[in-house]
C-alpha cells in the first residue's frame, strides 16, 4: 500500500496536488499544519487554489516533508521561480555521519600523544568541507586559535594555525587577528557572527580582517568557561549560512574541543583582544617567522639548554605579535597628530 500510495506522489504534477496526496490523512494534515504553525483549514485552501501561501511558509514546507524534499522543491520552483534562489535543490544532510564518531574515536585511542591533537583537528576540518562542499565550489574551513601569552598577561590576540578548503589566502598563510575581526568579534562575545554577503560586513565591521568573500562565519571554541579560539568558516555563495548550517557547524565545533589541549583554553575573563593591522601590513613582518623560530632552537639559553620547536614558537609569537600591536598604535597617534 506505501508503495502505492508513493508511486501517486511520485506522479504529482503541481506542489498542491503532491500536497494533496501527502495529507490526505486527517491526522497528518494536522502535523503538518502544526509544524508549520497554521491551522488545517488553510491546507485545504493551498490545495484546492482557494489561499496563497506566505513565501516563507512555503519555503519551510520541504522541511516539514523531508521525505518529498527534492520533487517539492522542484515543483514549487515552477510556481515560484525565485523562492529558493540561493538554496540547492538537493540539500545536504544535516547531521554528522555516525561513521565519523567511530573515526574520531580511533584517531583518539590509535594515534600517539605528540600527534593526537593535530590529527584530530585536521580530520575534522576536512569532514566539514567534505561534508559542505562535496563539489569542491570553494568552501572554506580554518581555525584562529588564542596565541599564548606571556604570564599572568592577557590573551591579546587569535592566529590562524590550520585551514583546509577555499582560496589558498585563507587557509595556508600565517595570520593574527585582533579585536577588528570577525574571529576576535566572535570570541569577544563568545557568540557565533554570521556575515551573509559584503555589504554586510562593512556595515558591521569596517576594518581590515572580514573573512566573507560571499558568506562568512566565525564560531567560538569552548568549554564551559574557557576558550581555545575560534572556528572559521567562508563560502563563495552569498546568504549560505542558514540557521541549519549554522546549527549543524556549531556540532562539528563541539566536536573540535577533542583537538586541543587542557592548556590551550583560556578562561573567558583573560582574552583582552588587541587590535591588529591588515593582512597586507602583516606580511613584511612574519616573512621571517619560521626563520626566526629556527635561530631561536640553535642558540643555547643561559642556562645551557636549547629551547624545543614550541618553545621557540611561542616566543617568536609574542615577538611580532607585538611588533604588530605597535604598527597599529603607531598609526592611531599619526591620526591623532594629523587632526590636531
Amino acid at each position: 500500500m506505501r508503495k502505492n500510495n508513493q508511486k501517486m506522489v511520485e506522479d504529482a504534477q503541481t506542489w498542491r496536488d503532491l500536497l494533496r496526496k501527502v495529507a490526505a490523512k486527517p491526522d497528518e494534515r494536522h502535523r503538518i499544519a502544526t509544524a508549520l504553525r497554521i491551522n488545517s483549514i488553510t491546507i485545504t485552501r493551498w490545495i484546492t487554489g482557494t489561499s496563497n501561501p506566505r513565501a516563507e511558509t512555503l519555503r519551510a514546507l520541504p522541511r516539514v516533508l523531508p521525505e518529498y524534499r527534492e520533487q517539492l522543491v522542484t515543483l514549487l520552483r515552477r510556481e515560484y521561480a525565485h523562492l529558493f534562489a540561493d538554496e540547492p535543490v538537493i540539500d545536504m544532510p544535516l547531521e554528522i555521519p555516525p561513521a565519523f564518531y567511530s573515526q574520531m574515536l580511533n584517531i583518539y585511542s590509535m594515534h600517539p600523544e605528540c600527534l593526537r591533537a593535530s590529527t584530530l583537528g585536521s580530520t575534522i576540518l576536512q569532514q566539514i568541507v567534505e561534508h559542505f562542499d562535496p563539489d569542491d565550489d570553494g568552501f572554506a574551513a580554518f581555525i584562529a586559535q588564542c596565541v599564548p601569552p606571556h604570564p599572568d598577561h592577557k590573551v591579546r590576540s587569535l592566529r590562524i594555525t590550520v585551514g583546509i578548503g577555499g582560496p589558498v589566502h585563507y587557509t595556508n598563510r600565517t595570520c593574527f587577528c585582533g579585536a577588528e575581526s570577525q574571529a576576535g568579534l566572535a570570541a569577544l562575545h563568545v557568540h557565533h557572527v554570521t556575515i551573509q554577503n559584503p555589504e554586510e560586513a562593512q556595515r558591521l565591521i569596517p576594518a581590515q580582517h572580514v573573512l566573507v568573500f560571499g558568506s562568512s562565519l566565525a564560531i567560538p571554541i569552548v568549554q564551559y568557561d574557557h576558550i581555545a579560539g575560534c572556528a572559521c568558516f567562508v563560502s563563495p555563495q552569498k546568504d549560505y549560512f542558514t540557521s541549519e548550517r549554522v546549527g549543524l557547524l556549531k556540532r562539528y565545533v563541539d566536536l573540535l574541543t577533542i583537538a586541543f589541549e587542557p592548556g590551550e583554553f583560556y578562561h573567558l575573563s583573560d582574552i583582552n583582544l588587541a587590535m591588529m593591522p591588515a593582512r597586507s601590513q602583516q606580511a613584511s613582518v612574519l616573512a621571517d617567522l619560521q626563520d626566526r623560530i629556527t635561530s631561536y632552537m640553535l642558540i643555547p639559553t643561559p642556562e645551557g639548554r636549547l629551547l624545543s620547536r614550541q618553545e621557540a614558537e611561542q616566543r617568536v609569537l609574542k615577538e611580532k605579535e607585538e611588533a604588530l600591536i605597535q604598527i597599529v598604535l603607531a598609526s592611531e597617534q599619526r591620526s591623532e597628530v594629523y587632526v590636531s
